[in-house]
C-alpha cells in the first residue's frame, strides 16, 4: 500500500521518499517536504531547528527510519509519509508559496491544512498551548514541546478498484435475532448495488451484564461491541449470512470496535476472529482518544488483515475529539472510511464534506458519509439521502451507504435508481482523472 522507496545523501542533504511523499533535510538545518502524488509540488518548510547546522544521521530503518542530529533533536520517519519530531520546540514550519489553504480546521494546538488537491497536517501528540499558527502575509506554525507529528498529502495513490464499490450497512439490535442478521432478501436487494455488507455489533454474543452500562440509553440493550470475546449469538445464521453474502458476490466486513472492545489482548482477538470466521475485513467502530494509540491500532490491525481482506474504518472524531481536525494518513491505511456520526462540529454540509469526510487527494482512501448523524438536522435521523445531499455527497468525492431499513419503500427505490447511477459517473470521471496524472507522474 505504501513504502520506503529512498533513502539518499545528495551532498549535505539527506533524501527520504516513500509512496507519496519526499523528505529533504538539507545541511542548512532546514526541512522541505514536498508531495509526490499527483505529481511533485513543494508544500512545507521548517526553520529554526535548534541545534547546529550538521547533518542528519540515519541510527536505524527497521521498523520505521530513525533519525538524530546534534542538538537534541530527534525523528522518525514512515512508510505514509509522517516525520515525528521531538526535541524541535520553537522551530518554525511554514507553507510554500505555492500552497494556498482552501481549509484551515484547527483542535487545542492541532491544524489540519487543506486545499483540493493534498495540504499538510500539524499534530503534537499533547494538547498544545505552546503551539501556534500565525494566518497573515504567509501561513506560519510554531511548534511545541513535545513530539509533532508532521503529514504531507495524500501519502498514496487511490485504489481505482474500490472507486464505484458501495457499502450495505446492515444489521439492527431489534427485532432480535432478525434485525441483527439480515435475511436472504435483504442480502439479495444489497448485492444488485453493493460490493460489500457491512454487518454491525448486534449479531455477537451479549456483553457480560458486568460491563454493560447500568444506567443510561443501553442499560438494557445487549451492549455486544463490550465484549472480550467475539461469538456469534447464532452460529448457524451466521454461517447462512456468510454464505449468502458471498454467494451473492458480495465481500462480508464485521463489526470490531478497538475502543469499545474488553478484550484481553485486542490483537489477538482480532487475529481469532480473523481466523476463525471466513470474513473479508472488520469495519472499526472507533479507535482511541490518543494520536500514537490510533496510529498504532490502525496499524497493527491493517498488518494482520493484510493487502486483501478490507478495513472500513469510523473514527469520526477520533484521536482528536474533533470532527473536523482529521488525519488522513492515518485514514490511508484503509480501504473506507467512514465519517460524520458525531456530527459537523459546526460547518456547514460542503465543507463538511469536502475537508472533513472527502478522502479524494487527501488519505485517497475512498470516504463513507455517515448520513444520520450529520445531515443538519436538530436529530440525528436515518432516512433516505435527498436527492440535494446525493448531488453534494459526489460533487466532492464523497459516498453514500446503503440501508434496507431506510423508511419508505418508493423512497429507497427511487435513491437506487439515482445514486447508483451517478456514482458510476462519477468512479469513471475519478479513474481517468487518476490514470492521466499517474501516466503523466511516471514520466
Amino acid at each position: 500500500m505504501m513504502q520506503v522507496e529512498r533513502l539518499e545523501e545528495a551532498g549535505r542533504d539527506l533524501i527520504l521518499e516513500s509512496t507519496g511523499v519526499t523528505l529533504r533535510l538539507l545541511g542548512g538545518g532546514e526541512i522541505e517536504g514536498i508531495a509526490r502524488i499527483p505529481s511533485r509540488r513543494p508544500l512545507w518548510r521548517l526553520a529554526g531547528l535548534p541545534g547546529p547546522r550538521s547533518h542528519w544521521r540515519i541510527e536505524r530503518t527497521e521498523p520505521t527510519v530513525h533519525l538524530r542530529r546534534d542538538g537534541g533533536l530527534s525523528a522518525e520517519w514512515t512508510e505514509d509519509g509522517v516525520l515525528r519530531l521531538e526535541g524541535a520546540a520553537g522551530a518554525r514550519l511554514s507553507l510554500d508559496e505555492g500552497f494556498r489553504p482552501r481549509s484551515v480546521a484547527s483542535a487545542r494546538g492541532r491544524f489540519t491544512i487543506l486545499d483540493a488537491r493534498g495540504g499538510v497536517t500539524v499534530h503534537p501528540e499533547a494538547d498544545s498551548a505552546a503551539g501556534r499558527a500565525i494566518w497573515r502575509a504567509e501561513a506560519v506554525f510554531e511548534l511545541g514541546a513535545g513530539r509533532t507529528w508532521i503529514g504531507t498529502l495524500p501519502p498514496r495513490w487511490p485504489t481505482l478498484e474500490h472507486l464505484d464499490w458501495s457499502i450495505a450497512h446492515e444489521g439492527r439490535p431489534h427485532p432480535f435475532p432478525d434485525g441483527a442478521y439480515p435475511g436472504e432478501s435483504v442480502i439479495e436487494e444489497a448485492a444488485a448495488h453493493c460490493q460489500v455488507f457491512a454487518l454491525h455489533a448486534y449479531f455477537w454474543k451479549a456483553a457480560p451484564k458486568d460491563l454493560r452500562p447500568r444506567l443510561g440509553r443501553y442499560m438494557w440493550r445487549r451492549c455486544s461491541w463490550l465484549t472480550p470475546r467475539h461469538e456469534p449469538d447464532d452460529p448457524d445464521r451466521f454461517a447462512r449470512l456468510i454464505e449468502a453474502v458471498k454467494r451473492h458476490g458480495m465481500k462480508l466486513v464485521v463489526y470490531l470496535s478497538p475502543y469499545h472492545c474488553h478484550a484481553p489482548s485486542l490483537e489477538d482477538e482480532v487475529h481469532r476472529v480473523l481466523d476463525e470466521y471466513p470474513v473479508d475485513g472488520l469495519y472499526l467502530d472507533g479507535v482511541a482518544d490518543s494520536l500514537p494509540e490510533t496510529y498504532r491500532i490502525v496499524r497493527q490491525i491493517r498488518a494482520a488483515l493484510g493487502p486483501d481482506r478490507l478495513m472500513y474504518l469510523n473514527a469520526t472524531d477520533q484521536p482528536f475529539g474533533s470532527a473536523t481536525v482529521i488525519c488522513p494518513y492515518i485514514d490511508a491505511w484503509s480501504d473506507f472510511v467512514l465519517r460524520g456520526d458525531s456530527g459537523r462540529g459546526g460547518w456547514r454540509r460542503d465543507r463538511f464534506l469536502d475537508f472533513a469526510v472527502r478522502g479524494f487527494g487527501r488519505s485517497n482512501a475512498v470516504s463513507v458519509w455517515c448520513h444520520y448523524g450529520s445531515w443538519g438536522g436538530p436529530i440525528p435521523w436515518d432516512r433516505v439521502p435527498p436527492q440535494s445531499d446525493i448531488e453534494a455527497a459526489l460533487s466532492h468525492h464523497v459516498r453514500l451507504w446503503r440501508r434496507s431499513f431506510w423508511r419508505g419503500r418508493a423512497a429507497k427505490a427511487a435513491f437506487d435508481s439515482v445514486y447508483f447511477e451517478e456514482l458510476a459517473e462519477c468512479a469513471a470521471r475519478e479513474r481517468r482523472e487518476i490514470e492521466a496524472k499517474s501516466a503523466v507522474a511516471e514520466h
